[in-house]
């Protein structure tokens, strides 16, 4: 049995830039994501996006990234997704949170609502280099997609 250890000394330093806003934090002590809090009062009409500020601007700790996911229950019961954002570790400017709404209905955003979670993970920085041949390791090569069966 493997036993994973929570690494808390890592520190994910926050400014707020309007006095009102929220800053990220975890629903329970072990989640992976830090909440994150709308601004502003929005109506989402189906297939339409919004740029949400934040009000908060962020630094993160060396050598991690910062990934802006879907609340899986805005997703599930309304829809709602984000739609990518990664903040490089040199980014310090204003965090802002795009959703989609991909629902039937229209969805009322409100302030200090949860709209969407915050992942800070280690990344790896490889030096590029242009090759001839891809090796593969597992002999799958370029079996794509549905290769590997269905259901």
């Amino acid at each position: 049995m493997v036993y994973l250890t929570l690494k808390k000394s890592m520190t994910l330093k926050v400014k707020k830039l309007k006095p009102w806003s929220v800053l990220p934090k975890r629903n329970k002590d072990r989640d992976a994501g830090l909440d994150l809090y709308s601004q502003e009062r929005v109506t989402l009409e189906p297939g339409k996006r919004y740029t949400f500020s934040l009000g908060i601007a962020i630094q993160l700790p060396p050598d991690t990234v910062g990934l802006v996911q879907s609340r899986s229950g805005l997703s599930n019961n309304h829809g709602l997704t984000t739609i990518g954002n990664v903040i490089d570790e040199g980014y310090t400017g204003e965090i802002h949170v795009i959703l989609q709404n991909n629902g039937q209905e229209v969805v009322e955003i409100n302030p200090s609502d949860r709209i969407a979670q915050l992942l800070v993970l280690p990344i790896h920085l490889p030096c590029v280099e242009e090759v001839e041949l891809i090796e593969s390791s597992s002999g799958r090569g370029e079996a794509g997609l549905g290769s590997s069966g269905t259901f």
